[in-house]
């Protein structure tokens, strides 16, 4: 959970969906690694993500659906 105060209204949906998860990944991140690793496998190294890439990327998306129905 996140307690979020003193971002604008407007900047919320960015925020909640680039901020928090850039905020928590590395802790899942290691998470993953060591539950593999402590399952007997080689432990399991996520790829960094670039949550604003998929911000814009979904947006863009977003967009090209509502394009076609106006």
């Amino acid at each position: 959970m996140f307690n979020i105060s003193g971002v604008p209204e407007d900047q919320i949906h960015p925020f909640l969906l680039i901020e928090c998860p850039r905020m928590t990944f590395p802790f899942l991140r290691r998470i993953v690694s060591d539950v593999t690793r402590d399952g007997g496998f080689p432990p399991l190294n996520l790829d960094n993500i670039d949550f604003v890439a998929i911000y814009r990327n979904e947006l863009a998306r977003r967009q090209a659906e509502a394009a076609p129905q106006q």
